[in-house]
């Protein structure tokens, strides 16, 4: 049987949230691994299944222990991303406390609008994101009227988003 390697134990600490468990490695390994990529879970890292699941006193231990949150599994979803996606406010707050710039990413926005996340779009807005920005051709009205999130439409018209959009369809 092959043995768990330091990295997939700091994983699974963080995906259950387990701090006594992550305490209990050395601050050498903690830092060596908080940037982890899960070889058969598609390279996601501690911080990213942590922010995943909510687990905040993992996320601001692995954070504290320099994980990266813009570092992104192989589908290009980053830990932040991530958690605009499941709702998890509390973890947006501490990573937006850690680096409000995280704010400006258009992956963010139009996720959390796809998935009707207004406490999480509210957050993002407090801290200079743009109801605007569009992820490729995608803008975040799009991403919620093709979702039927009519609560997040009514917050991206109150922060005052065009109704214009523009397609740049290149036929070969």
């Amino acid at each position: 049987m092959k043995p768990v390697s330091v990295g997939e134990r700091i994983y699974s600490y963080a995906r259950n949230g387990d701090v006594a468990g992550l305490n209990s490695f050395d601050q050498k390994a903690l830092v060596e691994n908080a940037n982890w990529r899960h070889p058969r879970n598609y390279k996601q890292t501690p911080l990213y299944t942590a922010c995943k699941y909510g687990k905040l006193t993992a996320v601001n231990l692995l954070l504290k222990h320099g994980a990266d949150p813009q570092l992104c599994d192989e589908f290009g979803v980053s830990s932040f991303d991530v958690a605009c996606i499941e709702g998890r406010t509390l973890v947006v707050q501490a990573l937006l406390a850690l680096k409000s710039s995280l704010a400006l990413s258009p992956s963010s926005v139009v996720l959390a609008c796809q998935e009707g996340r207004c406490s999480i779009l509210k957050l993002l807005f407090a801290c200079g994101a743009s109801p605007e920005l569009p992820l490729g051709e995608f803008t975040p009205l799009m991403a919620a009227a093709l979702s039927n999130r009519v609560d997040v439409i009514d917050i991206l018209m109150k922060a005052d988003v065009s109704l214009e959009v523009k397609f740049c369809f290149c036929f070969a």
